[in-house]
């Protein structure tokens, strides 16, 4: 427990070395909950950006594709999610993945020997 005769020396003045050094770190620890609290926010935010096209393109690829096609879809959308609750930059890792891997399909498809 914090005492008031901590921040006052013998002769009944104020110690405000003491003191700012107990306001710095009070203010510091704010700032820190702050940012915490922003970034959850931000992630929780992009989640649920991500459900929703996830969600709308799943229903789109299913009417025009197939089941088969929108399971592909969930799959990524899962990813995604799993992604961003990872870090910062694993969202940009995956979409750097998942162009190396359409571009390894779209060159397969080009050289189909069965067309």
């Amino acid at each position: 427990m914090v005492d008031a005769g901590d921040y006052v020396d013998g002769t009944a003045n104020v110690d405000y070395v003491r003191l700012m050094t107990t306001l710095g770190g009070s203010i510091v620890v704010a700032l820190g909950a702050a940012y915490i609290s922003l970034v959850e926010t931000l992630v929780a935010a992009n989640i649920r950006i991500i459900d929703t096209a996830g969600g709308f393109l799943r229903e789109l690829v299913s009417v025009t594709l197939g089941e088969g096609a929108a399971l592909v879809v969930d799959s990524w959308r899962a990813a995604f999610v799993a992604s961003i609750e990872f870090g910062a930059l694993a969202p940009i890792v995956l979409v750097v993945e998942a162009l190396i891997m359409l571009t390894i399909v779209l060159a397969v498809w080009q050289r189909r020997p069965y067309s």
